[in-house]
């Protein structure tokens, strides 16, 4: 710090006692607590300066920063003996920081009385690298007093790189203010001012360089030619909902960005600049969304207002603008199903059911409207729309109807023992079956990808009541097991059959009923990354479901006996109905609010048709055992195997309907099943099988072990 002194105790002997130039460098730590503590105090003032408790220096008395004219004589406008000098100030890093009542970070004065050509105004010019933040009440970041008194002379303020002029208030306080002179702010790349600007009745102008930042306070006071941004605006602060007003002028280049917050909730639904005179908006506006509805935005408002700023543009909202009676008003326009995104048939009717709810005004989908309106690809659409969709909770019914030929075709048939042609016969027996599962269901169009296995057990027989004609009968248990990604589902699976047989000659007639009841229960993560401005949410949500399976089953099947080998085509006919309860998701959230759902009733009648080929062989083992090796090829086709499940969001609006997730099961199914059965002359028999279904992104296997015995 250097300073020139001069002190002269007899006014009428040294009219003229020009003060001397001020300069500061400081990159350390300043720091006060007390009201009006001030941090960093620069004075250049004719006939001396300082800071005294007013008039006589009464303790009582008002503080005064002035000359000692005032100090000695009154508290009324002081009086100079000589001219201030320059002030300069730079700061390198560090901080100041103030906290009282009153206080200001940095306080430059310079004011003497202009009395002879001897003497001309000096300016003020403070750099800023570090960081300086005033006091409460009437305290603010940077004040200026005198120096430059014109616009071709005027003090300057630079915010550099790293720097920040703000007040314990942030925006609310005050961050830069000149009661008297002229002063410019220039606030260049990296750069931040926060709080309100005051440059006073004889204002500079004010310029934000590309790469600055000005979170603008209440109020902006600029000379005429203007407060200029280039870099970064933002009305009120960022976060929060507010006004700005700025008396004189405004000027946004193609540079400038303005972010502007919006919260449709409110009661005040958006930040709004108001410029008493001239605006012309350029560059480019950023409305910021916590919760958005329909409806225009009045975002500037002038005395005299133009534009052609361009807003914007996420991947699921865009944004539209138009001036109005000196008001710039920007206005939402949602685009849910955005032309160039593929969507799986589940998220377009997510996208219709959205779409409905905005039209509506739904208030409780307004922050979900809001995070949409942040997104900025279509991989974070996307990504959105299938955490809405949980497909996976139709897995488990899913998973009933694709088991269906299991328990319908376990009670039809009980092979005995072959003859010297190889045709099978028929005979009374009870049998217990051992199965495994293990289905994969890949994703398609964006819904998620599947997995699923399960275990069962199932005990039955059949009897011979006449000649020709068979009744049997089948109970089985089982445990299922479901899992996709944010999913999981376990469940228990209870199912019965009974079945009439009739065989004549080498044809075979038959037909099974069957019913299958599930309980199961459901636990999803429901996670929205972080987007913008806003946080992401992580949920836990469980559900309990339940499912009633019902079906029947026609067969027909002619045995073709070689010397030692068989031929069996058969057909099966299934019909199936499936039924499911209503059903709400719950559990808690982390973070913003999650999206729990709520499922209607649903039902599917599914038919399928499947004409296979069986081959069989015989070998003998030994004097009691034999072998029978066999393989049965064909397909399955069906319809009304996809399972729709109706669901809306909880909380939402009733008249936003519902949307749809639908199940992607194949309609086509290839299907093989290989076994080895060993028969035992004293009735006792052992039959191995694997079974393999597959289809488009869907593949099912099916291991078992079967023990019977005949009678």
């Amino acid at each position: 710090m250097s300073a020139r002194f001069l002190f002269c105790a007899d006014y009428s002997r040294c009219p003229y006692a020009n003060a001397g130039p001020v300069s500061i460098n400081l990159a350390g730590t300043i720091s006060t607590t007390g009201r009006q503590a001030h941090g960093l105090v620069a004075q250049s003032i004719g006939g001396g300066g300082g800071i005294a408790a007013g008039y006589h220096y009464d303790p009582a008395a008002q503080v005064v920063m002035g000359n000692a004219y005032q100090f000695n004589n009154s508290t009324a406008t002081p009086a100079f003996s000589g001219g201030g000098n320059s002030i300069t100030i730079n700061q390198t890093g560090g901080t100041i920081n103030t906290t009282g009542s009153g206080s200001i970070g940095i306080l430059a004065q310079s004011s003497g009385g202009i009395t002879s050509s001897d003497v001309n105004p000096y300016l003020i010019n403070i750099t800023i690298a570090g960081t300086v933040s005033g006091g409460s009440g009437s305290g603010g970041g940077i004040l200026v007093s005198g120096g430059g008194n014109s616009s071709t002379k005027p003090n300057t303020i630079t915010v550099n790189n790293g720097g920040l002029v703000t007040s314990v208030a942030g925006v609310d306080g005050t961050a830069i203010q000149a009661n008297s002179g002229s002063t410019n702010v220039t606030i260049e790349s990296g750069g931040t001012v926060t709080g309100s600007v005051d440059l006073g009745s004889t204002p500079g102008d004010m310029t934000t360089n590309a790469g600055g930042t000005f979170n603008a306070g209440p109020t902006l006071v600029v000379a005429s030619n203007t407060f200029t941004n280039a870099g970064n605006l933002f009305v009120a602060g960022p976060g929060r909902i507010g006004t700005t007003t700025v008396n004189g002028g405004f000027n946004q280049t193609a540079s400038g960005v303005m972010g502007v917050d919006v919260n449709s909730l409110a009661s005040q639904a958006n930040d709004r600049l108001i410029v008493n005179g001239q605006a012309r908006v350029g560059g480019v506006i950023e409305p910021v969304a916590t919760a958005l509805l329909p409806g225009g935005l009045p975002l500037v408002s002038a005395t005299s207002l133009s534009s052609t700023a361009t807003l914007r543009q996420g991947i699921a909202f865009g944004w539209q603008s138009s001036v109005n009676d000196n008001t710039l008003i920007v206005t939402p326009q949602p685009r849910f199903r955005p032309p160039a995104l593929v969507l799986s048939p589940s998220q377009k009717s997510l996208t219709n059911y959205l779409n409905r709810a905005w039209n509506n005004s739904d208030r409780f989908l307004a922050p979900t409207f809001a995070y949409l309106s942040q997104l900025a690809s279509s991989g974070q659409y996307r990504q959105t729309l299938r955490a809405i969709t949980p497909q996976p909770h139709s897995v488990q019914v899913q998973n009933l109807l694709n088991s269906a030929p299991l328990f319908l075709g376990a009670a039809i048939e009980c092979p005995s023992d072959l003859s010297t042609r190889v045709l099978q016969t028929e005979t009374s027996c009870l049998w217990a079956r051992v199965s495994g599962v293990w289905e994969n269901q890949s994703g398609h169009g964006g819904d998620p990808a599947a997995r699923m296995s399960g275990v069962g057990t199932r005990l039955g027989g059949q009897w011979q009541v006449a000649p020709g004609w068979f009744v049997g009968g089948s109970f089985g248990y089982g445990q299922s097991w479901a899992n996709a990604i944010n999913f999981s589902s376990t469940g228990d699976i209870y199912d019965g059959s009974l079945s009439l047989r009739h065989t004549h000659n080498a044809w075979t007639f038959a037909g099974s009923l069957a019913i299958s009841s599930g309980q199961f229960a459901n636990n999803r993560a429901f996670q929205l990354s972080p987007v913008g401005t806003l946080a992401g949410t992580s949920s836990s949500y469980s559900s309990h479901t339940s499912a009633l399976l019902n079906g029947g089953r026609l067969r027909a099947a002619y045995q073709i006996p070689m010397r030692t080998f068989y031929l069996r085509p058969y057909a099966d006919l299934d019909l199936l109905r499936a039924q499911m309860p209503g059903f709400q998701e719950s559990g808690s959230d982390s973070g913003s609010p999650g999206l729990p759902l709520a499922f209607n009733a649903s039902q599917t009648t599914a038919l399928s048709f499947s004409p296979m080929l069986e081959f069989g062989g015989e070998r003998q083992l030994d004097a009691s055992t034999r072998l029978r090796p066999y393989l049965a090829l064909g397909l399955s086709l069906r319809s009304g195997i996809d399972w729709a499940m109706q669901a809306r969001i909880k909380g939402t609006d009733p008249a936003d309907g519902h949307f749809q997730l639908f199940g992607n099961a194949p309609t086509v199914i290839g299907r093989l099943e290989a076994g080895l059965q060993v028969f035992r002359n004293d009735g006792f028999d052992l039959r191995l099988e694997y079974g393999l279904s597959a289809g488009e992104g869907y593949v099912a296997q099916v291991p078992s072990a079967r023990f019977t015995y005949r009678f």
